[in-house]
Parts: structure tokens; sequence; C-alpha cells
């Protein structure tokens, strides 16, 4: 998942995503909700990948940085604009 400007967006989501402001549609923003569980943030809705090897998941953890949010500084040309995470 990213956060990005306070809103988490679901990175191994195949739907297309506007690729210029990268907005989701209403429905996916409703799925995707945080909540307290048993003391502990959790988020829903997100998309879970099974993954059998170490090969299987660092494929996924591309295919998500692929569509992390991006943008040049004066300190760095492709600076990340996001916090992104990725749980094993």
């Amino acid at each position: 998942m990213e956060i990005y400007n306070g809103e988490i967006h679901d990175l191994l989501d195949s739907n297309p995503i506007n690729s210029r402001r990268r907005m989701m549609s209403k429905e996916q923003k409703e799925t995707i909700q945080v909540r307290e569980v048993n003391g502990e943030i959790v988020v829903m809705g997100l998309i879970e990948e099974k993954t059998d090897s170490f090969e299987e998941m660092m494929q996924a953890l591309h295919r998500g940085s692929l569509k992390r949010r991006t943008s040049s500084t004066l300190m760095n040309k492709l600076s990340s604009r996001s916090h992104a995470i990725f749980t094993i």
C-alpha cells in the first residue's frame, strides 16, 4: 500500500487508475478501510498476494514499486512522494 496526501492506495490493484492523477474510483476508495481490531491498526480491503518463493515476493514488490508516485526534487531526480508499506 501507498500513503500519499493522506489517502491509501493499493499498489497491487490491477484495476486501471488514471495515470496522470492516479485517482481511484469511489468504489475503490470505499473498499479500503483503516480500523482498530483488538488494539491493532488494520487496513482492510487491500489485495493480498500469496507467494511461494523469494523471487515471487520480489516480483510483487517490484510491481507495486512501479506504481508509486515519484517526482524530481533539487536533491534527487526520481524522489518518492509517498510512503509505501510492504508486509511479509
